[in-house]
């Protein structure tokens, strides 16, 4: 129940020009990464900010590892795309083009619902740069104020408004979807333990923005446990971060000093409405999600810069710049030899943080290796051992793939019951190992929490035929048709129940229906082949069998070729 038509737009176009190529879904991210990065850098500007300083926070942007999962992956473009309109929304309202800045703002809510942000971060800058909306104090300045105010902030409302109306329309209602234990226990804790787990996870934010080193694409159960108490670690120190930003942020407000303020109060706007603080999001963290907040930590990055050492000239310009800005541009404090080494600190770190991004991007090669590193990381990950065990079950490693399901079931035993395709998944593993009957509970749990959902049906069928419950399996196989009657493996196992039940005419009806959907498929030929010959219409039978010969020259077929040589002997 996402609404986010801009960006399947863009994908739509993607698949127009290149189809699936992933490439060309890569390059486009890339493009808006790059762009996004501009659009910061001269946002900071517009802040106050040196040109070193602005760049210098955003090369830091560009190269964070954080950000692997919203360019690297196609599914972060949402996350890209909004932080574009969010920015460029931004600079558009600083220069005064209010329909630019409505239009950007409408880019971005279009791409993602985050984007609703935007009014709040005009205020920000409005009041970091001690901007006046009506000057003087006289009498009857309170209506020109809220006059004004309504003017600079009023439009984005209205443009908020339409948009929560076409996403009513689109999805049929206002409900927020469901959010599964799986991917946000948070949804699920207690008022006190939801809050203190939260804070816990914006303390993780912080570190990973700080140390890159175990990056993950999925956090769900039970990668973070939940949080019992305030003197927890994680929660303590994510206490002692974020308080010492805002603490900061207040600090360099009051002394003036207002740039410091904003790139705090911009990281903390735009964190909020995914922070699982106001409502329970869809996870309970996601590095694509701390994209744009990372924006404002990255500039307090390159402000350092501006607090270094410089020449005269340059401090009369950064003074200049900071009161343009509405308050005190920082200049040095520091020994002369401390600015080539502070810019040498900020470059060594993009070196480090580059290395790191492409290492990490090396991980999102494929499935498999993103899954492997993530599990190194996270080895309590439920989702991510049922990710493995589904890669070992592609591959027939049977036994391997068992493991990963067990230990997704220790971390979380209820997972069976929750999940459909987990239990879907892990009821046909257990199918190919011969444990049958765990495998026939696993699967009708699957149909009980999926109903309409064919294919559980489907390897039910097969899982009752296995212990000869033929009624069943011919019951479970009928509803996979009626849910999907375009699934021509269906139709085929239902041709085979149907000849073990000795119902011959029914299979060849049941093949042929199978074959009108794949022509070319082997075992429904098979089948019905093999139906004809039950009924002995031999040379039907016959021709059946060489079909299937001339599909399956590749194949093992001895067994079809000896009873093609008895039929011809007839």
């Amino acid at each position: 129940r996402l609404y986010r038509p801009l960006v399947v737009s863009t994908y739509a176009v993607n698949y127009a020009l290149g189809g699936l190529n992933p490439f060309g879904y890569h390059l486009v991210n890339v493009i808006l990464h790059l762009a996004v990065t501009w659009v910061l850098y001269v946002v900071a500007i517009e802040v106050g900010f040196s040109r070193v300083a602005a760049l210098m926070g955003a090369a830091v942007f560009a190269v964070h590892p954080i950000h692997t999962e919203a360019v690297t992956g196609v599914v972060g473009r949402a996350e890209v795309l909004m932080s574009l309109g969010v920015l460029g929304g931004l600079w558009a309202a600083i220069h005064g083009r209010a329909l630019l800045s409505l239009v950007a703002f409408g880019v971005g809510l279009f791409s993602k619902e985050q984007a609703a942000v935007l009014p709040f971060l005009i205020l920000l800058y409005d009041v970091c740069r001690r901007k006046r909306l009506v000057e003087g104090r006289r009498r009857g300045d309170r209506l020109k104020f809220f006059e004004a105010a309504i003017v600079r902030y009023g439009g984005y409302f209205l443009v908020l408004g339409g948009y929560l109306v076409m996403r009513g329309i689109a999805l049929q209602g206002f409900r927020l979807p469901p959010v599964g234990f799986i991917e946000n226990p948070l949804a699920y804790a207690e008022g006190y333990s939801r809050v203190l787990t939260a804070l816990k996870v914006a303390g993780k934010y912080l570190w990973l923005f700080i140390w890159p080193a175990s990056l993950s694409a999925d956090y769900s159960y039970n990668s973070i446990p939940i949080a019992g108490s305030i003197l927890e670690p994680g929660v303590f120190l994510a206490l002692v971060g974020w308080g010492g930003l805002l603490c900061l942020a207040f600090y360099s407000f009051f002394r003036g000093e207002r740039r410091a303020a904003f790139c705090v109060g911009f990281t903390a706007v735009t964190f909020l409405p995914v922070a699982n603080l106001i409502v329970p999001i869809g996870t309970i963290m996601g590095e694509r999600l701390f994209y744009l907040p990372s924006a404002g930590l990255c500039l307090l990055a390159g402000l350092t810069q501006d607090y270094l050492p410089r020449s005269a000239t340059a401090k009369s310009r950064l003074r200049e710049r900071g009161a343009r800005s509405g308050g005190k541009a920082g200049v040095g404090f520091l020994s002369t030899a401390m600015r080539p080494v502070g810019i040498a600190i900020l470059a060594l770190v993009c070196v480090s943080f580059t290395v790191r991004t492409f290492l990490r991007n090396r991980d999102w090669a494929n499935d498999e290796t993103l899954f492997q590193k993530d599990i190194q990381a996270f080895p309590e990950n439920a989702k991510l051992n049922f990710f493995m065990g589904s890669g070992a079950m592609d591959k027939q490693q049977w036994e391997r793939a068992l493991s990963f399901f067990q230990t997704a079931s220790a971390i979380n035993p209820r997972y069976s019951q929750s999940d459909a395709l987990f239990s879907n998944r892990y009821g046909k593993l257990l199918l190919e190992v011969g444990r049958t009957h765990e495998a026939i509970d696993a699967l009708e749990q699957a149909t009980g929490i999926a109903p309409t959902w064919s294919v559980p049906q489907f390897n039910l069928g097969l899982a009752y035929a296995k212990q000869r419950r033929y009624q069943e399996a011919e019951a479970a196989l009928r509803r996979a048709v009626s849910l999907n009657s375009q699934a021509a493996d269906v139709y085929s196992s239902l041709s085979r129940l149907l000849i073990e039940m000795s119902r011959f005419e029914e299979a060849v009806s049941a093949a042929e229906e199978a074959l009108r959907r794949d022509p070319e498929f082997l075992w429904a030929h098979f089948n019905r082949a093999w139906a004809l010959e039950k009924l002995g219409r031999f040379p039907e039978a016959a021709a059946g069998y060489e079909t299937v010969l001339s599909l399956g020259r590749n194949l093992d077929l001895g067994e079809i070729q000896q009873r093609l040589l008895k039929l011809r002997e007839r």
